[in-house]
């Protein structure tokens, strides 16, 4: 599970690559944290190794077996010979199965054949996902918007395949690269601007009034919390509350802060009519881990730690 905003972002950017094949070298040794945990997502997974390297003095080099087993490298112009390690050498390609469920954290719904793959290399049919309360929505993911031949051959399978009621089109190219791109019944949504502040994951609110063709919910303040009190973004991060008990406690919290006052955890309950005794015990096992990083105690008065 990618658990960064940078990670993700790295990944809808090598989707734009003309061709989805990765080295080694630029993911570790050029990207590197994010790289690397592209790696251990499995999100990527190795293809082939490269056949060329580039020497120092002789330039690009052809890497040939030695004589040991497993053995690869090359000889220079002098004919001395340098061992390459077959990691360095390896090439990745995007596991996309592992990606657009990710995306959907299981919620996608295709033939037991998973994507169709419609245009070789730029857009897959992803199958229907439900989408908070709407009904199932069909759902592709295309790349390479902005690039004119990729379009037109995009557009061409779109003809083909015409919407019969609302498509999605998910797409790793940037939103203001992709917004003279238009089709009928389909509504094309960049994936950068609509996932999780903190995971390659989908948020179903912004999506969802994307599709309604509403502008989502403003994030006015380092502390926000949505009028119905179901979703606190704080410091960007998102949490989510079910409960009544919950929604009226983290209210009442939001307002004090608001007014720049603390909060004792005694009124917070009183509030919301919670047995607890502290902000853990109101809160519970599920969400005070996901709260506590936030909120800073000094002599039982609490704030947000903003």
């Amino acid at each position: 599970m990618i658990s960064s905003r940078s990670s993700a972002e790295l990944l809808l950017l090598l989707l734009e690559s003309r061709e989805l094949v990765y080295t080694h070298h630029s993911l570790v040794n050029h990207f590197r944290s994010a790289g690397k945990e592209l790696l251990d997502a499995r999100l990527l997974v190795a293809l082939d190794y490269e056949a060329v390297v580039s020497d120092e003095v002789d330039g690009p080099v052809e890497v040939r077996p030695g004589n040991r087993p497993r053995e690869l490298g090359y000889r220079d112009a002098a004919g001395a010979w340098t061992a390459v390690k077959q990691e360095e050498l390896r090439r990745y390609r995007p596991d996309l199965k592992v990606f657009f469920q990710t995306l959907f954290g299981g919620d996608l719904h295709h033939s037991a054949g998973g994507p169709v793959e419609l245009v070789p290399e730029l857009s897959w049919d992803l199958g229907t996902a439900r989408l908070g309360r709407r009904d199932p929505t069909e759902v592709w993911f295309v790349r390479r918007l902005s690039h004119e031949g990729a379009w037109s051959e995009i557009s061409q399978a779109i003809q083909r395949r015409p919407a019969t009621s609302l498509r999605l089109i998910l797409t790793s190219t940037p939103g203001s690269k992709a917004k003279d791109r238009t089709a009928q019944m389909c509504c094309i949504v960049s994936l950068k601007d609509v996932l999780e502040t903190d995971r390659l994951r989908l948020n179903v609110r912004t999506l969802g009034a994307r599709l309604a063709g509403r502008a989502p919910e403003q994030v006015s303040s380092d502390v926000h919390l949505s009028g119905d009190n179901t979703l606190l973004i704080v410091a960007g991060n998102e949490i989510r509350f079910a409960g009544s008990k919950h929604k009226i406690a983290i209210r009442y919290m939001v307002d004090a802060h608001s007014r720049a006052k603390s909060f004792r955890a005694a009124e917070v309950a009183d509030r919301a009519g919670s047995r607890g005794l502290s902000l853990d015990q109101i809160f519970g096992r599920v969400k005070w881990p996901l709260l506590r990083p936030h909120l800073h105690e000094v002599d039982g008065n609490w704030r947000f730690a903003v």
